[in-house]
């Protein structure tokens, strides 16, 4: 039977309400201008065909993007040229990625929204964090996180360099007063740092698996002419096979970034299951940890990583 029609309409009239009432920025700074945050909405192309959900690769890309935005809005971004701190590009210099770290949780399918804030803090003499939280902005759930680790270098010397005095300022400016860590606000912990990730073991002996060989084309560089660290982590999971991360979702994954390619390049994918103290065999508590080492075919690692797996959440 039909809602008596006086009901209908009076949902009608609260659908349009909440449609016209004021929605927060979709893209700008926050936080008295010391994080910035992005809403994206899930494009078809982003969805995992067998899980009908964002892919993680995606969501990491999202992270990228809204450090650009984070740029952006901090100094501006001049036609054709990606924006960057001003006396960076006077000095000659620039952040390059040494390791990200990532979590996911229950991603959203196509259509919906998350909205990702990011932030960053100086790291030593030489470094810098940026950390990454991705929420559901109609629930506040927690989707995401991630925390990366940028060492500075000189373009002109092609050596790492350390952070100059005058660029301390921008640091002070516009970093959270307080450090803020997206790992530990996922997991609910402290408001201290996450602890720190185990090394990775060697990669030892032949692999279990090998992803198909592939080649670094013009579509994967990035603005440096290097390939964009995004490509190398679809790179990686490549070498897993469909069945095993059927039924499964990636819930972690660590990389660090030991080399460049450049294009024309061509490049392996290894991996092996591991246990966490590196032997082979499952984790407890459900999660299976793989080993994985990208190497170009002159043999220098590109990149190591470690990927963790669950049961996929309903």
């Amino acid at each position: 039977m039909p809602p008596p029609a006086g009901r209908a309409r009076g949902r009608v009239r609260a659908r349009a309400a909440a449609a016209a009432a004021p929605r927060a920025p979709q893209r700008g700074l926050v936080a008295d201008g010391r994080a910035f945050r992005e809403t994206f909405r899930v494009r078809g192309r982003e969805v995992d065909a067998r899980t009908q959900r964002l892919r993680p690769a995606e969501l990491n890309a999202m992270f990228q993007e809204v450090a650009v935005g984070h740029a952006a809005a901090l100094w501006g971004a001049e036609p054709g040229r990606m924006p960057a701190d001003p006396l960076m590009r006077e000095l000659g210099l620039a952040f390059v990625l040494a390791k990200i770290q990532l979590r996911f949780g229950r991603l959203p399918g196509y259509g919906e929204e998350v909205q990702v804030e990011t932030w960053f803090h100086p790291a030593g003499k030489a470094g810098a964090r940026r950390d990454f939280a991705a929420v559901d902005p109609r629930t506040g759930a927690t989707l995401g996180a991630g925390t990366s680790t940028w060492l500075l270098f000189n373009l002109n010397t092609r050596r790492l360099a350390r952070i100059p005095k005058e660029m301390l300022a921008t640091f002070d400016d516009h970093s959270p007063a307080e450090e803020r860590f997206a790992l530990e606000e996922m997991a609910g912990g402290a408001a201290g740092p996450p602890p720190k990730e185990a090394k990775f073991p060697a990669f030892e002996g032949p692999p279990q698996f090998t992803g198909p060989a592939v080649r670094a084309a013009i579509a994967d560089l990035d603005a440096t002419e290097h390939v964009n660290n995004l490509v190398y982590m679809d790179w990686m999971l490549a070498a897993l096979p469909e069945a095993r991360a059927r039924g499964e979702a990636l819930v972690g994954m660590e990389i660090e970034y030991r080399n460049e390619v450049r294009l024309g390049d061509g490049l392996e994918s290894l991996a092996s299951e591991i246990s966490e103290a590196g032997e082979a065999g499952a984790d407890d508590a459900g999660v299976r940890t793989y080993l994985h080492s990208l190497r170009r075919l002159d043999g220098a690692e590109v990149t190591r990583a470690r990927s963790r797996w669950a049961a996929a959440p309903a």
